[in-house]
C-alpha cells in the first residue's frame, strides 16, 4: 500500500470512529444533537442547565419509544429506559441528561446519567424483536470528542 492510500484509509477509519453510526437494524430515530456542557443555553423545569440529548424521528409515522434505552456506557446498554412516550413523525424529543432519573411521560424526561464534557460513549438502544434484549440503534462510536461549553454536537441535516 502506498503512502496516499494509507492516509486515505486512516482518514476513513477516523471518520467512522467519530461520526454517529447506525446499527445493523435500520431505525428512523436518531440521536440528532446533544450538549454535554450546558451552562447557559437551555434550562430544565428546575431552572438548571443540565446536559441534554435530542432524538429525531426521520419517518412520516410516529415511533413508540416505550422500552428503548439511552446509555453513556457501551457495557450497560439498558442504563436508562424510556417510559411510554412516542416521538411524532418528522419530530424531535429532548431528554435531559441530568442524573435526575425522571420518567413521567407527561413531564420533561431526565436520564439517570449526565454526559462528560471530555467525551464518552452515547448510544440509543431498542428491544430486539425476538429476544427483547437491547439492540443498538445508533451511537457516536466508542466516544464522542471533547465538547466546548454551550456548543451542541450532532448531525447536519
Amino acid at each position: 500500500m502506498n503512502t496516499s492510500t494509507r492516509i486515505l484509509a486512516l482518514g476513513l477509519l477516523a471518520s467512522l470512529l467519530v461520526a454517529p453510526r447506525a446499527a445493523i437494524a435500520a431505525s428512523t430515530v436518531i440521536i440528532s444533537e446533544f450538549m454535554a456542557a450546558n451552562s447557559s443555553t437551555l434550562a430544565d423545569e428546575d431552572g438548571e442547565f443540565s446536559d441534554w440529548i435530542e432524538l429525531y424521528n426521520t419517518d412520516a409515522s410516529p415511533v413508540n419509544l416505550d422500552g428503548w434505552w439511552l446509555t453513556d456506557k457501551s457495557s450497560t446498554p439498558a442504563m436508562w429506559r424510556f417510559p411510554a412516550v412516542s416521538i411524532g413523525a418528522k419530530s424531535s424529543l429532548l431528554i435531559w441528561a441530568s442524573g435526575k432519573d425522571r420518567t413521567q411521560p407527561a413531564a420533561e424526561l431526565h436520564t439517570n446519567f449526565s454526559l462528560s464534557k471530555s467525551g464518552e460513549y452515547l448510544g440509543l438502544y431498542r428491544p430486539n424483536s425476538q429476544s427483547g434484549l437491547p439492540e443498538l440503534v445508533v451511537s457516536f462510536g466508542s466516544a464522542f470528542p471533547a465538547q466546548a461549553t454551550d456548543v451542541s454536537y450532532g448531525h447536519a441535516f
